[in-house]
């Protein structure tokens, strides 16, 4: 097994088919194709935060994990900054810009939308509460970690799945005041973190089986399928945060990468993992929200609709993180 210190294009490439993924799962679903891709949309927020839990261990030896803190509240005050500018300029054209101005804290709903680490802004990216739950994830188990070891936290990775698995099966999944019970870094981020924490310790002198593997996670999908079935079959909403299925999915896959570290190293979906994920997380709801309605056929336009965001998406991810590097570069 390659090292935990050498670098893991696997989990990159992982990375990179989560980021494009998700911009899918943001778009229309309009057909089976559609579907599938919501499908595989589902699991991208889980990778994320269980991959930030595989390397936890590694920042907290390293002392990197600060530097991370400090990463994610850039990237918090960067979502504000690309989406105030763009959405101050079309309340402008619509004549309500003061109001647009005097709303982007709505201060009646602040101290719920902290206490559930929900994105503090109204700029209509509230997909960015990932990045607030990983913020409070970071420094809870940072400070956490001072004095006491984080595996004694592993308890609390089945009760929380449970709590919020049960809350979300009996609110409206379609209210998105009501999704925050649920879709939060309680019981949504930290324990997936545990688990990627959990997989870290227990896979670091261990290897399993690759056939194994994948026959287990092959298992895993049918399964998952399975469970949408039975939502549907027995009335409830088949699209939903919490799908017990997915949490074996992305930790057999997590542990099948951590094994084949090298796999996708020359790969572009890699190289997306690697740097542009991030930037197409925070930038990609934007593309989403204002690509509704360019084409009419409802089957064509979930495909173009998809084609011109991820197109985007990438774009300006590609251009910022270049633009970045340039300004480094010459800072040196």
């Amino acid at each position: 097994m390659v090292s935990k210190s050498s670098r893991s294009y696997s989990i990159d490439f992982i990375k990179g088919i989560a980021a494009l993924s998700i911009v899918c799962l943001h778009c229309a679903n309009n057909d089976a194709f559609d579907s599938i891709l919501h499908l595989v949309g589902r699991l991208a927020v889980p990778m994320f935060f269980i991959i930030t839990g595989y390397y936890l261990p590694s920042m907290i030896k390293t002392g990197h994990i600060s530097k991370h803190i400090v990463k994610i509240l850039k990237l918090i005050l960067g979502g504000l900054l690309f989406y105030l500018p763009l959405i101050c300029i079309e309340a402008y054209f619509r004549g309500n810009l003061l109001w647009q101005l005097t709303h982007v804290i709505e201060w009646d709903k602040l101290l719920e939308t902290l206490a559930f680490a929900q994105y503090p802004f109204n700029v209509e990216a509230g997909h960015l509460w990932y990045l607030m739950a990983i913020l409070y994830i970071l420094c809870f188990l940072y400070f956490y970690s001072k004095k006491h070891k984080i595996n004694k936290l592993y308890f609390l990775i089945p009760i929380l799945f449970l709590i919020g698995y049960i809350i979300s099966s009996l609110v409206n999944q379609y209210d998105s005041r009501m999704r925050t019970y649920y879709q939060n870094f309680l019981l949504t981020g930290l324990p997936y973190v545990l688990l990627g924490h959990l997989i870290y310790e227990k896979t670091s002198h261990k290897q399993i089986d690759n056939k194994l593997l994948g026959k287990l996670i092959g298992l895993c999908v049918v399964l998952y399928i399975a469970e949408i079935g039975f939502y549907v079959f027995i009335g409830l909403p088949p699209h939903r945060e919490h799908y017990l299925f997915i949490i074996p999915i992305v930790s057999l896959i997590l542990i099948w990468a951590s094994q084949c570290s090298q796999f996708g190293k020359n790969s572009i979906i890699t190289t997306i993992g690697r740097d542009y994920s991030i930037c197409i997380y925070v930038v990609h709801r934007y593309f989403v929200l204002r690509s509704y309605g360019l084409t009419g056929s409802p089957i064509i336009d979930s495909k173009l609709q998809m084609l011109i965001s991820l197109g985007l998406s990438l774009l300006v991810s590609y251009l910022f993180v270049q633009t970045k590097k340039r300004l480094e570069h010459q800072s040196v």
